[in-house]
């Protein structure tokens, strides 16, 4: 599962080691949340854009907890099947995202993280955990976001306090962590990374 603020490079590894695998023949298969197709996707576009309110944070919750519910049965069926399914975010993401801005920062305490997680996590109580997460780091970027009305600024080398709080909220679960810092020119080898790692866990 691969994690990371926007623009950090997720997408393009997550294409490269699904053409390797493709290359070599090996089952596999892809997930990209939240999931924009279909009338819930829209909806949920609608929302992240801006076009459209919703005030109730549990319906907030709850609309993007049903995205991926939806692809839950298939990713088990996968993961039965011996596929590798690689995501493109998944629950953590979708935590930090929902964690007011003024904890979003580094003296904010683990245990105050960690009631975020118990509580939006709940929501996702029937999803499988990932084997193996990928915090990306693209350190060579500048990005600049809107994510319903509000602005995140993602700039150079420095460690943004969302990147710090899907670091945090990746750490309160049993998964494996592996930071990958995805700097210009290194696509190659944060690809290589990526898919040694996934198969020392396979």
């Amino acid at each position: 599962m691969f994690e990371g603020v926007n623009g950090a490079g997720k997408t393009t590894i997550i294409e490269r080691i699904a053409s390797h695998y493709r290359n070599a023949g090996v089952p596999h298969s892809v997930y990209k949340f939240p999931n924009r197709s279909g009338d819930l996707g829209k909806r949920i576009d609608d929302y992240l854009n801006g076009r459209i309110t919703i005030e109730s944070k549990y319906d907030i919750l709850s609309m993007f907890a049903a995205d991926r519910e939806a692809s839950r049965v298939q990713i088990e069926e996968d993961l039965k099947m011996g596929k590798f399914v690689l995501c493109d975010r998944y629950v953590f993401s979708a935590i930090a995202y929902q964690i007011p801005a003024r904890l979003r920062k580094s003296t904010t305490k683990a245990s105050i993280i960690r009631k975020y997680c118990s509580t939006i996590g709940y929501f996702d109580k029937d999803m499988p955990m990932p084997s193996i997460t990928f915090l990306i780091k693209g350190s060579h970027l500048r990005k600049r976001v809107i994510v319903n009305k509000e602005i995140f600024h993602y700039k150079g080398n420095q460690s943004t306090s969302m990147m710090d709080t899907i670091h945090k909220v990746i750490n309160q679960y049993t998964t494996k962590l592996v930071v990958i810092e995805n700097t210009t020119g290194l696509l190659a080898d944060s690809v290589l990374t990526a898919l040694e790692s996934i198969s020392e866990c396979a």
